[in-house]
């Protein structure tokens, strides 16, 4: 059940629904998805339990003044396996008066989304909730796209919201981080900050293509501290 899986939830890496079925109905498909979790896993060094450092120079205002005189508007976070537990270690770090609303894009079935985000508002002085449709963006708060839907920004600077949909045929990763990266840099063009976290695969990016082009700014997580870095490699 879901209470028994997040008494332990500091140490998930990754989440997988009870029927298999949700996943997909091909066995064999899931068989090779689940295989590339484990060996990946595996393969992951020791120090990806490390700690992500709070702290770094390209997060001074100094910095970031020569390099994006813009303000930002939206903080955007996209992640997958080992996801969870660095989510949880940013999100509960930040100051209630963060100053920008965000939206997280983490690969998880839909029947988690929502104790996932439970778990963190339960932990953080932000407010942290699974994302609806037609939510306005506020600062401070936080927005876990649900598992199984598709997340766009839609609007302009102080009048954002959401828009949650079904996913189209043949679109692999739901929620998707290019998708919603994209739809920010459409909305929002250089006023994004968005991070692309530990996951398996591509995901995010041409969505931080997308992003960069409009003049947004990107960061990647480091690979030592990363659980699987594949997705932050791949912007890279």
């Amino acid at each position: 059940g879901h209470t028994e899986l997040y008494r332990g939830a500091e140490y998930a890496v990754d989440f997988l629904p009870k029927r298999i079925q949700d996943i997909d109905a091909d066995v064999a498909k899931v068989a090779h998805i689940l295989r590339g979790k484990i060996l990946h896993m595996a393969a992951a060094r020791p120090s990806a339990n490390k700690p992500v450092s709070a702290t770094s120079p390209a997060s001074s205002p100094k910095t970031q003044s020569k390099r994006h005189p813009v303000p930002y508007r939206l903080l955007m976070i996209g992640a997958s396996t080992g996801g969870p537990k660095v989510l949880q270690e940013l999100i509960s770090r930040m100051p209630g008066h963060f100053p920008l609303p965000i939206v997280i894009v983490q690969h998880m079935p839909g029947s988690f989304t929502k104790t996932f985000a439970d778990r963190m508002n339960s932990v953080s002085a932000l407010q942290v909730k699974e994302a609806q449709h037609g939510d306005r963006l506020k600062p401070g708060s936080v927005y876990v796209t649900p598992g199984g839907k598709q997340i766009y920004v839609d609007g302009k600077r102080e009048e954002m919201s959401l828009r949650i949909e079904d996913p189209l045929p043949g679109e692999i990763y739901k929620p998707s981080v290019d998708i919603a990266f994209r739809s920010a840099a459409q909305s929002l063009g250089d006023h994004v900050l968005a991070l692309v976290m530990t996951g398996m695969g591509a995901d995010g990016r041409e969505g931080a293509e997308a992003l960069v082009k409009a003049g947004s700014t990107v960061w990647g997580q480091s690979e030592a501290s990363c659980v699987i870095y594949g997705m932050p490699k791949a912007v890279a």
